[in-house]
């Protein structure tokens, strides 16, 4: 590739050593030649001889329209000297099928994000405060379609717990006798849907709900 790519290069600048008109003319000759033929070499080197012999023609002086009575022709025959460039069917038909995978894949995607904009998780419902034993207790609610995870923080005094999580639809807390804990209990979003709305519920240990 690296040679090709060299004598591609080569010939675009022996192209400029051209006078006017075989210049016009390999241009012209060129451009069909490179969308004619394999991109290798070979064809980079017969593109050469082709413009080794303009140039000969131009650097005697001799007139483009004269030495070359019909440039067509001449063009057309110095393209048969190359090797076509076929293109394989199952090549552009996996192509083909690739891109149509990737556009589905990108609008997937935009949908995906849509959808997690427009729809929503349904809210944590039937949230209850079960004493276990001694200071603990256990917060439960009733699943959520599609939810695989719950996320859970509390309040008390003012102050703001860290969030839990759990895949499970109850969870365990140790609590302080006589504070009011609020819990609140949402389901984060996703890639299919958004955040639910939080729920909550208050607690006393000792004194049941408030």
């Amino acid at each position: 590739m690296k040679r090709y790519q060299q004598l591609k290069k080569e010939n675009d600048q022996l192209l400029n050593t051209l006078g006017d008109s075989y210049q016009r003319l390999a241009t012209i000759y060129i451009k069909k030649a490179r969308g004619y033929a394999v991109k290798n070499e070979d064809t980079e080197v017969k593109v050469r001889d082709t413009l080794y012999l303009l140039k000969k023609h131009s650097d005697e002086g001799a007139l483009c329209n004269v030495v070359i009575k019909n440039e067509s022709e001449f063009i057309e025959e110095r393209i048969k000297l190359l090797s076509k460039q076929y293109k394989d069917p199952d090549m552009i038909k996996g192509a083909i099928i690739l891109a149509v995978l990737i556009v589905l894949s990108i609008g997937w995607v935009m949908v995906s994000k849509y959808l997690s904009r427009q729809v929503h998780f349904e809210t944590p419902t039937a949230l209850k405060v079960s004493k276990v034993e001694n200071n603990k207790v256990t917060l439960s609610w009733n699943a959520v379609m599609y939810a695989k995870e719950y996320s859970i923080y509390y309040e008390v005094e003012g102050e703001t717990s860290s969030t839990y999580y759990t895949e499970k639809l109850e969870f365990t807390f140790t609590l302080e006798e006589n504070k009011v804990y609020t819990f609140y209990v949402y389901v984060g979003e996703n890639d299919l849907f958004g955040k639910s709305e939080t729920t909550s519920i208050s607690y006393t240990l000792n004194d049941g709900n408030v």
